[in-house]
């Protein structure tokens, strides 16, 4: 896998529109990386947030009355969690919507791609920022288990929406002819 077949993989249309509905609308911004050797960035989320404390999940949050729309909640939320600036254009694709389990949101997940490591800076609602090659992640992908679906990282576990998020990806990779190793 590479960086092109990632690109061709997750590229599409973008529907950003804000939906109101039984629950609570949320973006997230996936960020990949690297050239031979694709990787995601995600965070392990800071131990004193009230809502999805220590997880492994993307940059994002909640929807804002002054957000325009859901791709620029994502933005926004990537600019706070990680001082990540991303121009609108710098976006090349969407996943399916994801819904959480417990917190009654419906997630939309936006996908962006760089050649090169970005720098960050992470806030306080990040407790770390990891840097994994996909294909190991997706190498890892189990649907056994009290969690669901899981991926994992060293000692991390992906778990719920950002594992669904996931398994999106490495469909679409294997949809688009690429294989995970």
């Amino acid at each position: 896998m590479d960086i092109k077949l990632l690109r061709r993989a997750l590229s599409s249309s973008i529907d950003a529109a804000v939906r109101r509905g039984p629950r609570s609308p949320a973006a997230v911004l996936l960020t990949f990386y690297g050239t031979a050797e694709p990787s995601v960035i995600m965070t392990v989320k800071s131990r004193r947030m009230r809502q999805h404390a220590g997880e492994v999940s993307f940059p994002g949050g909640k929807w804002e009355e002054g957000d325009a729309d859901l791709l620029e909640t994502a933005l926004r939320e990537a600019g706070e969690e990680l001082g990540l600036e991303i121009p609108r254009a710098g976006v090349i694709g969407q996943l399916g919507d994801v819904e959480t389990q417990s917190t009654g949101y419906v997630i939309s997940p936006f996908v962006h791609v760089l050649d090169e490591e970005p720098y960050l800076l992470p806030n306080a609602e990040v407790e770390e920022v990891l840097h994994i090659p996909l294909a190991a992640l997706l190498s890892t992908a189990t649907t056994a288990g009290q969690l669901g679906p899981t991926l994992t990282h060293g000692p991390h576990t992906v778990w719920g929406a950002s594992a669904r998020m996931l398994g999106e990806v490495g469909e679409r990779l294997r949809a688009a002819g690429g294989s995970l190793t």
